[in-house]
């Protein structure tokens, strides 16, 4: 499931608070479609299906599987789509910007000035 991967340079020059693409409407579409169908595949691997999953979902009180549920539904939300895929390419930006070495700075002479008053 490499979707943000294979797309995520379309979101590359975004603005914060800046116009949305109608191409990322489709990749959101896209993503909806994808999402679903590895989700129908991994439950059909399992022997259930989607209403079976949504049955046993609303039945079970555990708050881990309720923050589960919530990351699956915000994902096929455009909003949040939108921000995770903004995040992934920021996060590849940062990772992609070489570690900065500590320099040791220059060992000064006995009696030099610690200001640069004697050039002004």
């Amino acid at each position: 499931f490499n979707f943000a991967e294979e797309h995520k340079a379309e979101f590359a020059g975004a603005v914060p608070g800046g116009e949305h693409s109608l191409r990322w409407t489709e990749l959101h579409k896209g993503f909806q479609k994808q999402f679903e169908g590895q989700l129908e595949s991994f439950l059909t691997s399992l022997g259930s299906d989607l209403p079976t999953l949504q049955a046993a979902l609303q039945d079970d009180d555990d708050p881990s599987i309720q923050v589960m549920v919530d990351v699956m539904l915000a994902m096929m939300e455009y909003t949040k789509f939108v921000d995770a895929m903004l995040r992934i390419l920021r996060q590849d930006a940062e990772d992609q910007i070489p570690a900065v070495e500590e320099v040791e700075e220059p060992r000064k002479e006995e009696g030099a000035d610690d200001d640069f008053s004697a050039f002004m």
